[in-house]
């Protein structure tokens, strides 16, 4: 809203001849409440299209009261692992404008909320949560922080290695999520030291959809897990939780996804001493870029 990106979208929409409202009371790590407010405006306005603009947590906010606007027969809480059935689209389509280059929530069904009472996150979606349309513009980026590109960069690497490393990983997820790895390494730590290094904050808002896709079509994993508690109990950012978990799950786990790591390893160019082991040299690897990054802010 500060930023004056809301008022871009709403004054082109106003352009098309199309009215809007708008519902800014999205908070970071949204809680349910706060869905159940954003959907009784939205029961009271009687939208057509729903349009987000915003980071991860604005856009699974979005998802989620699109859901219980058109099902208010059910709460977002039921809604997980349904294949088909809901009836989304019956009322009204989604459309997602990232402002961060992080979540790629744009491109994936998931949501996750905050359940206050009990202090956890809860990971929801189904097939039908999937946005409609993506915008994905750099443009509505440039404005991050270094703070938050790291953050938001260090999800980014972390979605794509967990999509590439999962047990529901496949030819499709493979090569989108190694792609993203690449462009995180590259890209990342350019992004983060010149916040006007346009094609570098391209490659990241790029990789962030490209990952969204990638672990989308797999599933993330144990550092997502850990971060999740992580952030539920102590309010880490996302980014920055499961960013302090990815080195030491890829230890943990260690030789068992080893060639899956030499194969991340030889995809981001990583030297190694003859013999070594791929995991522990991605780890340090990540890392490293954990620290070249945070120096920017």
């Amino acid at each position: 809203m500060k930023l004056g990106l809301v008022d871009l979208v709403k004054g082109l929409l106003s352009q098309a001849g199309i009215e809007s409202t708008i519902f800014d009371g999205v908070e970071p790590d949204p809680s349910i409440e706060t869905v159940r407010k954003g959907t009784v405006l939205m029961s009271e306005y009687g939208p057509d299209w729903v349009v987000a603009v915003g980071g991860g947590s604005v856009m699974d906010a979005a998802k989620a009261m699109r859901v219980e606007y058109e099902r208010p027969d059910m709460t977002i809480e039921e809604v997980f692992g349904w294949t088909s059935g809901l009836g989304l689209g019956a009322k009204s389509r989604l459309i997602c404008i990232p402002t961060t280059s992080g979540t790629g929530a744009e491109a994936t069904w998931a949501i996750v909320l905050t359940d206050t009472a009990e202090r956890r996150k809860l990971g929801l979606g189904c097939r039908e949560t999937l946005p409609d349309i993506a915008i994905v513009d750099p443009a509505f980026a440039i404005a991050m922080p270094p703070g938050l590109m790291a953050q938001t960069g260090m999800d980014v690497l972390t979605h794509a290695i967990e999509g590439f490393t999962s047990t529901w990983r496949n030819d499709i997820s493979n090569g989108l999520c190694l792609r993203a790895i690449q462009l995180v390494f590259q890209y990342l730590p350019r992004a983060c030291r010149d916040g006007q290094d346009m094609e570098a904050r391209e490659k990241m808002h790029n990789a962030a959809c490209i990952a969204g896709m990638g672990f989308g079509n797999s599933m993330a994993a144990l550092a997502h897990a850990a971060g999740h508690s992580l952030g539920a109990v102590f309010h880490v950012p996302h980014g920055r939780a499961v960013e302090l978990f990815l080195p030491y799950s890829i230890e943990f786990i260690g030789e068992a996804h080893e060639e899956l790591w030499a194969e991340i390893a030889h995809s981001i160019r990583l030297e190694m001493p003859k013999g070594a082991k791929a995991g522990p040299a991605l780890a340090r690897a990540i890392g490293g870029l954990a620290r070249a990054v945070s120096k920017n802010h």
